[in-house]
């Protein structure tokens, strides 16, 4: 049984690619809140207009 590490855990760590990464992830979190945010406010519009 082979105890080596997979070829993909070689390569080595890059702080400034993480942090882009990461904010990137933020920028897509945020438009994933405001969509849902503005469903929420549709569905209570129309809530209220069937009333």
């Amino acid at each position: 049984m082979s105890t080596r590490k997979p070829p993909h855990c070689d390569i080595e760590y890059d702080e400034a690619l993480a942090i882009q990464i990461c904010h990137g992830l933020r920028c897509i979190l945020k438009e994933f809140q405001s969509a849902y945010a503005l469903s929420v406010e549709l569905q209570i519009c129309l809530k209220d207009n069937l009333k």
